[in-house]
């Protein structure tokens, strides 16, 4: 049997100033020993806003280097970005792993992006709708493992980072995120395109954090549908509302008589 994903997604109206939405989750072991191999999945609905940093999600800052690991963000020029910091000499964008794709025609419309890690081979990919659309290795610092961070406090969040300034330079996701999963595995293409559709049911193997968003809009409380215990916080008034997502048509057939 298959179940889909549809229910309600997080909400997030207000990207600027004190009040601007996010989410941040309590940390656990299993990120903690997050190193050397790494997928993200979610759905997202984005809005435009032109001419600014928008991050989707990370665990990046504050400071240069120190606090950086990895994250995922829409650059001024609208294309998507994933960047990870690995273990070199501390250079920024020179000993990051940065991959740019263009990102205009995920605008207002629902997506599935997966970002993915392998430091077997040091080279980080992006799916679009469960195609690889390009991939990266900084040839010169090739990124073997995830920078262990200077404040190990610090917190993964969703549609913000550490590194967010209150300034036009740099916004919070505005728009729905859904179907958001963490693994401390490679994901394979088949896994990331046959599964995207899917609920999943929460002990899969390599799963360190699922949220399915389909909390009630008046619980700020974030269930960890992984059973890892990395409850979520909708901050600032970040709410879980009726998803504008469709489900895809499922057809199952039986074949009554095969030929050779």
């Amino acid at each position: 049997n298959t179940r889909d994903c549809i229910g309600r997604a997080l909400t997030l109206t207000v990207s600027s100033g004190r009040g601007a939405h996010y989410v941040d989750f309590v940390k656990t072991a299993r990120q903690i020993l997050l190193s050397t191999s790494m997928t993200v999945e979610l759905w997202m609905n984005p809005t435009r806003q032109a001419g600014s940093k928008v991050f989707v999600a990370g665990l990046w800052g504050p400071g240069n280097d120190d606090n950086d690991q990895w994250v995922l963000y829409f650059d001024a020029n609208d294309n998507l970005v994933f960047e990870i910091n690995g273990t070199g000499p501390k250079l920024r964008a020179v000993d990051n792993t940065i991959l740019s794709i263009p990102g205009s025609s995920l605008y207002n419309k629902w997506s599935h992006i997966a970002a993915v890690f392998n430091g077997q081979n040091q080279r980080i990919y992006l799916y679009i709708d469960g195609v690889a659309v390009d991939s990266a290795r900084n040839a010169t610092y090739p990124a073997t493992q995830l920078r262990p961070l200077e404040r190990p406090e610090l917190l993964t969040q969703i549609a913000s980072t550490n590194s967010l300034s209150d300034n036009a330079s740099n916004r919070t996701f505005r728009g729905q995120i859904d179907e958001f999963r963490m693994w401390n595995t490679v994901r394979t293409p088949t896994q990331i395109l046959c599964t995207r559709d899917l609920s999943l049911n929460g002990n899969e193997a390599g799963l360190i954090l699922y949220y399915r968003f389909n909390e009630q809009p008046s619980n700020f409380t974030l269930c960890d549908a992984s059973n890892g215990n990395s409850t979520g916080r909708a901050r600032s008034g970040a709410s879980c509302q009726n998803n504008t997502r469709t489900s895809l048509l499922r057809v199952s057939a039986i074949p009554t008589q095969v030929r050779d």
